[in-house]
């Protein structure tokens, strides 16, 4: 009767150590969504927040310095990193071609699809004029 007594009071500390688990991870899950949340709230880029990442990135390359996107989102205000990132190499960047593919540059990539199946790093590091 004893020995039935503790294993359900073990049992009952076990349960409410699992929910109490349960409950931070929830908890932390939350907090993590919420921020996230708070960050990424999506709008347009501006053309004053443009210029501002490309007279930055264009210090960085006269300097010979690899760019260093953090310090770089601490000027233009209210983006992350990764967004000025993702705007320079997609948008911004001037080596990078826009518009209409020509039939080589499509054959080219073909070719590249057959070799390298779906690895776009790969593709990307063998192509780099087109996002």
């Amino acid at each position: 009767n004893e020995r039935n007594q503790m294993d359900s009071c073990t049992s009952r500390k076990r349960k409410r150590v699992a929910d109490a688990a349960a409950a931070k991870l929830c908890l932390k899950k939350v907090n993590a969504q919420s921020r996230k949340r708070a960050t990424s709230t999506r709008r347009k880029w501006t053309n004053e927040e443009d210029i501002q990442l490309t007279k930055c990135v264009e210090g960085y390359l006269k300097a010979n310095r690899p760019i260093d996107f953090k310090a770089i989102a601490r000027v233009v205000s209210n983006r992350t990193a990764k967004q000025c990132r993702e705007r320079y190499e997609n948008s911004l960047q001037p080596n990078v071609k826009r518009g209409e593919w020509s039939v080589e540059e499509t054959l080219t990539l073909v070719d590249l699809i057959i070799t390298y199946a779906q690895n776009w790093t790969a593709i990307n590091e063998r192509y780099p004029e087109r996002t």
